[in-house]
């Protein structure tokens, strides 16, 4: 769930450093794409170089140590929200302004091909580049890091929560990075072959991955509030759904244990694929 506020035109203008050069056919920039894309991962990935910290020597010259940091993917409008505790080192780089780069990924399917060299992944990926600013109004704050409840939860989530205390917004750092600079790179469909290996005796074709919720866990065994208004956000979990009328003290644990083998084998194989997964 993400507000579509301020977001005008409807695709981001290419740059040198968002134009997708190798396997330019996968390379998309309308916004719906990217915030497609963006509002389905729970996750993405910061990368930067911490400003005055350098970690290693090149040609006898101290460089920056680059750095990249897991955080939770929340889109408001045409910004990408990110929280932490005030101290952090991202946290401290960001609300100064400095550059970051952006990555979020889907993967769809591993893609099973005759050969090893054409093995790969159906995925969705958004790299973005650009400086955030600190959100410093109190109230502003609040309702925003409302938005990053309900956005990883259900809306109205935050509503049922205990309201955030002034201390916990003194101590936490939010900040927000307008989304100008962005390009998506999307890869589904079947393997392709070499022609010469189509009559090559090996399985080809994909195997679907999809993330799953599995049933909620109370946090007590004899808890009898229940997640009765539970509604998860579009996108967020492809093909399942938390299930408010079920056993809260177990985990349905959902898989295809025919094709097990064959995904621990992808694992290998298809690291040859990550090599060039997402070049720009």
């Amino acid at each position: 769930m993400s507000h579509d506020i301020g977001c005008s035109g409807s695709s981001f203008m290419v740059t040198d450093r968002t134009k997708v050069k190798r396997l330019s056919e996968r390379g998309k920039y309308e916004k719906k794409v990217v915030y497609d894309i963006l509002d389905e991962c729970l996750t993405c990935v910061y990368s930067f170089c911490p400003v005055n910290k350098y970690g290693f020597r090149v040609d006898d010259q101290e460089v920056p140590t680059p750095m990249s940091i897991p955080q939770s993917c929340v889109r408001y409008g045409n910004y990408l929200l990110t929280h932490g505790k005030s101290n952090s080192t991202l946290m401290k780089h960001m609300a100064q302004g400095f550059p970051v780069s952006v990555a979020a990924t889907l993967i769809d399917g591993v893609v099973f091909a005759r050969s090893g060299f054409n093995h790969s992944m159906n995925y969705r990926s958004v790299v973005i580049y650009g400086t955030a600013e600190e959100v410093t109004n109190m109230e502003e704050k609040r309702k925003l890091l409302n938005h990053v409840i309900d956005h990883l939860t259900y809306p109205g989530r935050a509503k049922e929560c205990r309201p955030i205390a002034d201390a916990e917004l003194v101590s936490t750092t939010l900040t927000r990075l307008e989304i100008k600079e962005a390009s998506a790179k999307v890869r589904q469909g079947p393997p392709h072959d070499d022609k010469a290996d189509l009559s090559h005796p090996a399985w080809a074709g994909v195997v679907p991955l999809a993330f799953k919720a599995g049933t909620p866990i109370s946090d007590r065994a004899d808890s009898d509030i229940g997640m009765t208004s539970l509604s998860v956000p579009k996108g967020l979990l492809k093909s399942d759904r938390f299930n408010p009328t079920s056993n809260y003290n177990s985990v349905n644990i959902c898989c295809l244990k025919e094709w097990t083998p064959m995904i621990a084998l992808s694992v290998a194989i298809a690291s040859v694929s990550l090599l060039v997964f997402h070049i720009k």
